[in-house]
């Protein structure tokens, strides 16, 4: 495994983050939304308040699953499972948490199913297309696949596709009545199996690192470790970094026929209060 492959850098950037938690809505009086994280069926959930991003933006906070929903024992051999590295930064203002975020295994299915899960098996629906924009403009939610072709000299990035809808999907067990997209990322049938690296992410500094972009690559061997960014409002500067760790074995033994019947994207899901009772950490 090179130096690369070993310890890389990834870096995302703080739109609009604010020690502030206060909110406020028209007709209603002062609310302070704190944020929370809760865990759900083994899903860890994350609140995300009006005060992480810029004004306006968000009325009422929103619960949102920190990484793609996973797979479960028994579903490698009938659903895609590839191995991610999930990343999810702390606010601004807030102690940054030096463990290790892990590699995780999650699902590729069908808009149908994702749909339904969402629904039956967590009380939820999908995000729509700007709630998950969102999530990631305030927390830098994304779930990266990390590749590293045997045969070749780079070490590559790339956003896992995800389902969402244009607008709230309140009714997804009836037929047609929510229409989910991908996305834009890497789908199922794009996924390169043999070349996936199973890493860890760990918060470290952005200092004496280069930079690249989520759907780059890094080159192989490189004596100063890469770093994944994106600018940000408040200037390139303002950045989250994460040591990736890829020191396992590549995971070959994950390998799914690349012919689906349906497109299948990655999902996680978007929660009202109300399904997490009893669940909240604050």
């Amino acid at each position: 495994m090179s130096s690369v492959g070993r310890a890389l850098a990834i870096s995302v950037g703080c739109l609009g983050c604010t020690d502030d938690r206060v909110r406020s809505s028209p007709g209603s009086p002062v609310a302070v939304c704190a944020r929370a994280d809760a865990e759900k069926l083994g899903v860890p959930f994350v609140q995300i308040c009006p005060a992480d991003l810029p004004a306006g933006m968000i009325t009422s906070p929103m619960w949102i699953a920190k990484t793609p929903i996973g797979c479960m024992g028994g579903k490698h051999e009938t659903v895609p499972c590839p191995v991610v590295t999930p990343l999810a930064r702390a606010a601004e203002g807030e102690p940054v948490d030096a463990r290790a975020i892990a590699p995780a295994i999650v699902q590729m299915v069908d808009s149908n199913v994702a749909h339904r899960t969402c629904m039956l098996r967590f009380g939820g629906r999908l995000p729509t297309s700007s709630e998950l924009a969102l999530a990631r403009d305030a927390l830098g939610l994304v779930a990266v696949i990390v590749s590293e072709p045997a045969t070749g000299s780079r070490v590559r990035f790339q956003a896992l596709a995800e389902w969402t809808t244009t607008q709230p999907c309140t009714e997804p067990s009836r037929l047609g009545a929510c229409k989910a997209t991908a996305t834009s990322g890497v789908m199922a049938s794009q996924v390169p199996w043999r070349d996936l690296r199973a890493c860890r992410a760990t918060p470290a500094p952005t200092t004496g690192a280069s930079i690249v972009g989520v759907g780059d690559d890094c080159p192989r061997g490189a004596e100063i470790p890469c770093l994944l960014g994106a600018p940000t409002p408040r200037g390139p500067s303002i950045r989250s970094a994460f040591v990736i760790d890829c020191s396992g074995d590549r995971t070959g033994e994950l390998a799914h026929p690349t012919q689906l019947e349906h497109e299948r994207a990655a999902f996680r899901c978007v929660l009202p209060e109300a399904a997490l009772t009893g669940t909240i950490k604050r």
